[in-house]
């Protein structure tokens, strides 16, 4: 299966298209262009049209990304008022969002498969963080008899 990709405005963009359609084990003919700062593979772009930003951002990438959600239970089971849970939700954001910079580094596609930048889905992490937080604060203490 052949598939044409622009790369265009060379460097690092060029790069992430052939690293992509490699990965993929696809033949791929590439041509360099302009100045633009995005990818085509055949008529299709990779910039995203709005539904698909919203499946991102309330999607895995986002509201529901694992490592937000786990990091947010963990420091919402330690909090001690509720005051904390805004402080455990931010941290635990800021902790994923490290994260998957970190492993997309690395060469590990980031959780959820997004192209944007990590600091882009930092507000949902935050919201999700949060909420897993406070899910995770009130049970602990309706299992201590607590407030």
């Amino acid at each position: 299966m052949n598939i044409k990709m622009v790369c265009a405005g060379g460097g690092r963009f060029a790069s992430r298209c052939c690293r992509r359609t490699a990965v993929l084990g696809q033949k791929a003919e590439f041509q360099q262009t302009g100045a633009f700062p995005f990818c085509l593979s055949g008529s299709k772009t990779s910039v995203m049209t709005p539904a698909e930003s919203i499946s991102v951002l309330f999607g895995l990438a986002g509201l529901v990304n694992p490592f937000a959600l786990m990091i947010g239970a963990v420091l919402g089971w330690f909090a001690d008022a509720r005051a904390k849970l805004l402080i455990a939700g931010f941290a635990a954001a800021a902790l994923s969002v490290l994260l998957d910079a970190s492993l997309n580094l690395s060469g590990v596609p980031p959780v959820g498969g997004y192209d944007g930048g990590p600091l882009a889905v930092m507000p949902f992490r935050f919201v999700g963080a949060a909420l897993a937080a406070a899910f995770v604060y009130g049970m602990r203490n309706r299992m201590r008899g607590g407030r």
